[in-house]
């Protein structure tokens, strides 16, 4: 019998597969999250819930997406929307926008953090 695409084996398979080739915005923004940089563990390439998270902090339940060219706006409306419901906030920036500006990039994540992880 043969295992599905989007089994949750297939999909730990994957993201360990992209945790060994991000994009450079990846890269970039995993410079300033990793390592408690934040005060917060983020994981790269997490699944949760049956989706694949560029980064997440499960003591926060904040996912952070850093979107390319091949993300299509529907998908992503119903992943956010799927996680939502499990009580998971996400942030999302295009690629671009976090190479173009990471400074903003990271006041927006630490604003965030500040506002969910305030009474933790």
């Amino acid at each position: 019998m043969t295992r599905s695409a989007y089994s949750l084996e297939a999909k730990r398979s994957f993201a360990g597969e992209m945790r060994n080739r991000p994009t450079l915005a990846e890269f970039v923004l995993w410079q300033r999250l990793q390592g408690k940089q934040t005060g917060f563990v983020f994981h790269r390439q997490s699944v949760q819930r049956g989706y694949i998270l560029d980064f997440y902090c499960p003591r926060l339940k904040l996912a952070i997406e850093v979107d390319g060219s091949v993300h299509r706006m529907w998908p992503d409306a119903r992943k956010d929307q799927a996680l939502a419901e499990r009580g998971i906030r996400v942030l999302r920036f295009s690629n671009r926008y976090v190479l173009d500006f990471c400074p903003r990039v990271m006041r927006r994540i630490l604003a965030e953090i500040s506002a969910v992880g305030g009474g933790l």
